[in-house]
């Protein structure tokens, strides 16, 4: 029981893909953080990638790996110190995304749009601040996980037949559906 990794980053994709056509019909510039260690990192940030691939008018001006909370900050403020006129922001987990996040309320740069995947209640308040622009930010559903696994336990239990594999479906929270 568990969730496709690479549709995580693929529906955080879509998203942007859509909000960037919508909002930035003259293009923009987006910064990844993503992940080349991990299974479940690589993943997630070829989901994205691809879902983002043939958005008209988007350059990515930098992709650089961070994983825990103090390297999202420090390497967003890396990527702001090259790249100042960045529109958009993607991370690929919760603590990389915490990290941008404190970075770009740091430097009061509210005007830069930025997603992301893992919420968290840290999270959800920065959603709903004003002191950064979280648009978007994809999750899995934990509570549902947990139900499915306890139930496939019990139906093995009664000597019931169950699926090999269960993906449990995805989620993604907006400023809009806050």
């Amino acid at each position: 029981v568990g969730v496709s990794n690479y549709e995580l980053g693929a529906l955080t994709g879509e998203y942007a893909a859509k909000y960037i056509a919508d909002n930035f019909p003259d293009g923009c510039k987006m910064a990844i953080l993503g992940n080349g260690s991990y299974e479940v990192g690589v993943e997630r940030c070829n989901g994205f990638k691809d879902a983002i691939a043939d958005v008209k008018g988007l350059e990515v001006v930098a992709d650089q790996d961070a994983e825990l909370q103090e390297e999202g900050l420090d390497i967003t403020e890396q990527i702001l110190t090259a790249n100042s006129d960045i529109d958009v922001l993607w991370a690929w987990n919760q603590t990389s995304l915490l990290g941008a996040v404190a970075a770009l309320e740091n430097a009061g740069r509210d005007d830069i749009i930025v997603m992301g995947t893992d919420m968290s209640v840290d999270l959800a308040k920065d959603m709903l601040s004003d002191t950064v622009q979280l648009q978007a930010i994809t999750t899995q559903q934990p509570f549902e996980i947990g139900y499915q696994a306890v139930a496939n336990a019990v139906a093995v239990a009664k000597g019931e037949t169950i699926e090999k594999e269960v993906l449990v479906p995805l989620y993604t929270y907006t400023r809009d559906n806050q």
